[in-house]
């Protein structure tokens, strides 16, 4: 299953705030894959942070969820409470739930080495740069996935307008893999036909390559090849958001 969710780093004080854009998250309960969409933009400096906007991937982690409203639960139960039972998360042998909700906060945990990260609150009416919209967010998800790797976008002083600019780039460059490796899909299963003029399989494959060559914009007059299908997303009812590009 595959569940997603953003959080609020500004904690609710977005007009105070408004280079504190939402974090996206995707996390694989089979796989334990959790790939993290950092785009909060003039991080304070931390130890072993770059404070850059990124794509991190990683592996074998165990996610849970509590509720934000009590935002001292994490003080009143040291780290040395959290302990990973039968696949699930406990704080003093209390499981944590399995899916968010709005000021939820997320908790996971490193399956082998028990690290863990605590996330801000969960919202359903993300901050993101403008124009960008959760099928951006979702290619890069795919190409972090699919280079088993983090993919850094950009440093952390540029303005959201840069931030945005560097999503579509990359979000194209992963799409037009995405219709170049379905293509050749399509190809090699249509040469393992027999194709006459009168075959209706072979005229279906043709009508369904066709459809393949059909283009949409991603925004900054980029054209690009339709986007894949993309996991199914698990959040509650998130918002449609709007703007130019995809949507």
């Amino acid at each position: 299953m595959i569940i997603t969710w953003f959080t609020d780093p500004s904690g609710g004080n977005i007009r105070a705030a408004p280079h504190k854009l939402s974090s996206y998250y995707h996390y694989d309960t089979e796989t334990m894959d959790l790939v993290r969409i950092r785009l909060e933009l003039q991080r304070k400096k931390a130890t072993k942070d770059t404070r850059s906007t990124a794509v991190f991937l990683n592996e074998k982690r165990i996610v849970g969820f509590y509720t934000g409203d009590d935002l001292l639960y994490v003080n009143k139960h040291p780290d040395s409470s959290f302990r990973i039972v039968d696949g699930q998360i406990q704080v003093s042998g209390q499981p944590l739930k399995q899916l968010p909700v709005k000021k939820d906060l997320a908790v996971d945990m490193g399956s082998m080495d028990n690290s863990i990260h605590i996330g801000s609150e969960v919202t359903l009416k993300p901050n993101l740069p403008p124009g960008i919209t959760l099928q951006h967010l979702n290619l890069l998800v795919n190409k972090a996935l699919d280079e088993r790797r983090n993919v850094m976008l950009t440093t952390h002083n540029v303005s959201p307008i840069e931030l945005a600019r560097r999503i579509r780039a990359v979000a194209l460059e992963q799409q037009q893999i995405e219709h170049q490796r379905e293509m050749r899909h399509i190809i090699k299963k249509m040469s393992s036909l027999t194709i006459g003029p009168h075959t209706s399989e072979s005229e279906e494959n043709r009508e369904e390559l066709n459809k393949k060559r059909g283009r949409i914009s991603l925004g900054d007059d980029a054209t690009t090849p339709p986007v894949s299908p993309v996991q199914r997303q698990i959040v509650g009812k998130v918002p449609k958001l709007k703007g130019p590009g995809l949507r």
